[in-house]
Formats: structure tokens, sequence, C-alpha cells
């Protein structure tokens, strides 16, 4: 059968792959994908996207080769956009400032039509809970379509969005209870002595200490000299303020999902070409994976050719994204 050649922008080649094939009723074989050098993805280019399913469409009914180009103006309109989202968070304190139970409710702008909008949703509520220790939590969201472009995994895809909600919350909730925001944070952060730390939500905490990590932030930037500073000028009416904002954030990474594929070929002149599925955009991959195989074989990095961004020179794999390579 014959094999529909497609180039396009990604951070993977295999899950286009399939979404064309779905797409053109066909098996995945008869679909080949490759990836140019794109110059970043951060999430945008996860999915493919529907103008190339289009592209695919036309270039069968024509019988020959169509290109599609997006404008400057257009990619900046109509490419998915990210943090689409609206959150409403109710935190209970006790009066010594122990967090008691936490109500979150997010809302997901999806766009106009299906892209990752929901599934971001779903992220978020991985991190609902941050660094603190919460022994009462509820979570609640949902997507909603609206006439905007879709939403895309950008840059920790869901999580500091809730993260960022979280934050306001713990700050608000300190002021109303007349507590320092930072000494409410430090009272409920996670300690080497919780770990692993099971959140209820899917993930767990299972090294790091996030009082340490607070405490090094306050003392680099000189907090209490910064917050007599910021005393002074607010009661000299100062034009020009200062204010102290703190904020702790932890993400997941490395999710677990299907492995990627890799090959390793010895060629006849004594060279070694590596195959793999995980699609470089700008993490390094040629050189990471040729410097692995120079020090597991003894051979200089040189002699170690790559090939990745090609669903015809592997067998399956997903996305680069999450962490989960370079």
């Amino acid at each position: 059968a014959p094999v529909l050649d497609v180039w396009c922008t990604g951070q993977g080649t295999h899950p286009p792959r399939d979404t064309l094939a779905a797409s053109l009723a066909v098996e995945p074989e008869q679909v080949r994908v490759r990836h140019p050098l794109v110059g970043g993805g951060f999430g945008g280019r996860g999915d493919a996207l529907v103008e190339f399913l289009v592209a695919a469409h036309c270039a069968r009914r024509l019988g020959r080769p169509v290109r599609w180009v997006q404008s400057r103006t257009e990619q900046f309109f109509a490419l998915p956009y990210g943090r689409g989202q609206r959150h409403r968070i109710r935190l209970g304190l006790s009066a010594d400032g122990d967090i008691v139970g936490l109500d979150a409710t997010m809302w997901a702008d999806a766009g106009a039509y299906p892209h990752m909008g929901p599934m971001l949703a779903a992220a978020g509520r991985r991190q609902c809970s941050g660094m603190y220790r919460v022994p009462r939590l509820r979570y609640r969201y949902g997507a909603a379509v609206t006439n905007a472009p879709p939403v895309g995994a950008y840059r920790g895809a869901g999580q500091p969005e809730v993260n960022a909600a979280l934050e306001r919350a713990v700050d608000a909730a300190a002021r109303l209870a007349g507590l320092d925001p930072v000494e409410v944070r430090r009272r409920n952060l996670l300690t080497p002595d919780d770990l692993p730390y099971d959140t209820g939500l899917g993930i767990t905490i299972d090294s790091g200490d996030p009082v340490a990590a607070l405490d090094a932030a306050l003392d680099a930037v000189d907090a209490p000299r910064r917050r007599v500073e910021a005393a002074a000028r607010r009661a000299a009416g100062a034009a020009r303020v200062v204010g102290i904002g703190v904020g702790c954030y932890s993400q997941t990474a490395g999710s677990g999902d299907d492995p990627d594929f890799a090959r390793l070929d010895l060629d006849a002149d004594g060279t070694v070409h590596v195959s793999c599925s995980s699609s470089a955009h700008g993490q390094g991959h040629h050189s990471m994976w040729a410097r692995l195989a120079s020090a597991e074989l003894g051979i200089a990095a040189g002699s170690v050719r790559v090939t990745d961004s090609d669903s015809a020179a592997t067998r399956f794999g997903v996305s680069t994204g999450g962490s989960r390579s370079t």
C-alpha cells in the first residue's frame, strides 16, 4: 500500500501518525511522520493540529504533495493557548494556622474544539494540595467549550495554574486569620519525616525538604530586611513601595506513560546507529544518546549516529514532554 509521507512540527512522531491514520481510515504503517528541527515545543506542539489532517486529506484526494504553512499572525491566533483555567478554592485553617481542609472547583477552557483542555483539568487535580499536609480535600473539575482556540499543555500542563490559586488561597487565609503567611506555610509544609507522602490525588511525594527550601529562599533575599524596608516606605507614603511575595511549588515529572522505543545497530564500518522514538526539540537528545552509547560501548561519541523524529525508524513511541527525557 502507498505510504503517506508527512513532514510536520511536533513533539513525537507516533501520536500524530496514529491520529492521521485513524482520520484517513488506513493502517498506521501506511503513514510516515517526520519532524524537522522545530526550534522548541513546550507543549504547544504536543498533539497533531486539525490543519495537519486537512492537508493529509487534500494530498490523498489530489494525489500530489500539499503544503500548509501558517503565517506568523495565524500562529499567534490559532496555535493552542495555555492556562485557560478558572479556580475557586476554599481553605480551612485552625486557630493555630494548621490546614484542616481544602475544597477546590476548577473549570477548564477547552476552546472551540477538543484538544487537551479537559486532560489538563485532571493534571491540575494531581497538584491541588501542593507540598502541604491536607487532611481533608475535595476537588471538582469540568471543561467548557468556548469560541476561543483550543488549550494546550504549556510548561507544566495544568499544574502551575492550580498551584497559583492554592498559594493565593494560603495568603488570603493567613491574612484573615491574622497570621504570617510565611509561618502558615512553614507550619503546613511537608517535612522529610512525612515522606514518602501519598497526597491521595494520584501522586506520592517521595523526597525533598520543602521547609528548608523555603528558608533558603527567604535567606537569599534577606527577607527580614526587606520587610523592614517595606514597612518604612509605606509609613513614609513613598511613591514606590516594596513587597515580598512567597510561593511554594512542586511538579510531577517523568509521568508513567508507556516507554519510548530505542534500537542500536552496529554498521559495517564499525560505527553505531542509535534510533530512538523520543523526538528532540531542543533537549540535546542527539548528544545525550551518543554519549550514553559511547560510555556503554567504549567507543568515541563521534562514532555514534543518532536518528529520531521519524516514525518509520522505530516501532512505537510517545511525545517528548513532561520531563520524560533530558
